[in-house]
């Protein structure tokens, strides 16, 4: 291996000529002087020698998540309830639910619902491209999903139906980061619009009220930002968004039971973001072209990886997290399988 020859003479051995050089069926083997180096192919991460896949399919669908209506490029709601994945695009007006509608992905079949289910009344749904973005997230229970936004509304899951929450007309919260925090029972509203340095609270588990003292102020404007409270943690985190003083990249902390927003290293994606969750101990972000992750073992970002092209969103599920890809009419649904 290396060298052959006679030893007045040597040339170099090429070692990725035979079975790649050793290298992972993944990788690529590339020869230098002496021997060789492997390199994982895109889309997988590790040494060369061990490959693992980043993204792997899961399932994949004739819908059209995104771009439904000529030259509008469209976000989505995305949230998990228990094992399903719910989507709805953010398409024309209020009154335009004849494009809206709302889906399931289970990740447990890996399989499409190949029904729609029902969407808000006319003229009431977020589910629309009018600048009045919501709050969109699944309770503990597995039964209940609350969208606050230009309206408020709870989707009872049995039963497939929507219906009006009451007490929301007086703290309207537009634009704001949305996360439920499973140990308190509480929906967390933070930043947008009314005003956007405060936090609103929606307290499920309790009084079923929406709490407008002791609510926690933070240390700055912001809105369109994303949260994520981890299970089990007592502890809500919300990233990016556009902040009072022109940061996307702010990452705060916010203990249950306290008044207080933690300040915590900076994010290393400066862009809009279409997801917040956890995974194996870390939080993490993402773009539509990247996503990081937050150790919270380090207290330190790691660098950002790229994600393929189609990003739509992504969504934490239990211990899992799944990504929606959006290629011409097709909806793919892959799983974060590895980042190192």
């Amino acid at each position: 291996m290396g060298w052959e020859g006679d030893g007045v003479t040597c040339t170099d051995v090429n070692e990725c000529m035979t079975a790649n050089g050793g290298c992972d069926p993944n990788a690529a083997c590339f020869n230098n002087d002496g021997g060789r180096n492997c390199g994982c192919n895109t889309g997988f991460v590790g040494d060369g020698t061990t490959c693992r896949r980043v993204w792997t399919s899961r399932g994949s669908a004739a819908i059209k998540l995104t771009n439904i209506i000529s030259g509008q490029t469209n976000d989505a709601s995305v949230t998990a309830v228990d094992d399903l994945i719910y989507f709805a695009p953010e398409i024309g007006g209020d009154g335009d639910i004849s494009n809206h509608f709302m889906r399931t992905f289970d990740t447990q079949s890996m399989t499409f619902n190949p029904s729609s289910l029902a969407v808000p009344p006319a003229m009431m749904s977020d589910f629309c491209a009018c600048g009045y973005g919501q709050v969109f997230v699944g309770d503990s229970t597995g039964n209940v999903i609350y969208m606050f936004g230009g309206d408020s509304f709870r989707y009872n899951v049995v039963g497939n139906t929507w219906s009006a929450v009451s007490g929301y007309a007086t703290v309207m919260r537009g634009e704001a980061a949305g996360a439920f925090e499973g140990n308190s029972g509480t929906v967390y509203m933070i930043g947008g619009r009314g005003p956007l340095d405060t936090t609103l609270r929606y307290n499920v588990a309790g009084a079923g009220m929406f709490l407008t003292t002791g609510t926690p102020t933070l240390p700055f404007a912001i809105e369109d930002a994303r949260a994520w409270a981890p299970l089990g943690n007592n502890v809500v985190y919300v990233a990016g968004g556009r902040a009072g003083d022109n940061s996307r990249q702010h990452f705060l902390s916010h203990a249950t039971g306290t008044n207080v927003w933690t300040q915590l290293p900076n994010t290393p994606i400066q862009d809009t973001l279409v997801g917040m969750g956890d995974w194996q101990g870390k939080i993490w972000i993402a773009s539509r072209t990247q996503m990081a992750f937050f150790d919270l073992a380090t207290n330190q970002w790691r660098a950002p990886i790229s994600v393929p092209g189609g990003f739509v969103a992504a969504v934490a599920v239990g211990t899992r997290t799944f990504g929606l890809f959006q290629g011409g009419d097709t909806l793919e649904v892959m799983e974060l399988t590895a980042i190192e």
